[in-house]
């Protein structure tokens, strides 16, 4: 139980470092070019430790891998205040 507690912080850490980065590239706060392609890289980067936290915790199952992946995708991930969204 505790491994599966450590992933999930683990995935919350990195699901907030994605979202860093992406509000950083998206708000354009490096003029720099090479500033702008350092960030895309480091999103990736933690998008594919995503990608196998997900490939273990689901054992290597492809057509489940490939039936959850079948979506679009996620694209911009916007930090949302949960406190101030009004729930319908």
């Amino acid at each position: 139980m505790k491994s599966y507690l450590n992933s999930i912080a683990l995935q919350i850490a990195i699901l907030k470092n994605i979202q860093s980065i992406e509000q950083t590239i998206h708000e354009e706060q490096t003029p720099n070019p090479e500033g702008i392609k350092y960030y895309r890289r480091l999103r990736h980067i933690f998008k594919d430790i995503a990608d196998g936290m997900a490939w273990r915790t689901l054992k290597f199952n492809r057509p489940l891998l490939r039936i959850l992946s079948q979506n679009n995708s996620s694209g911009f991930l916007k930090t949302i205040n949960l406190r101030k969204t009004k729930w319908q």
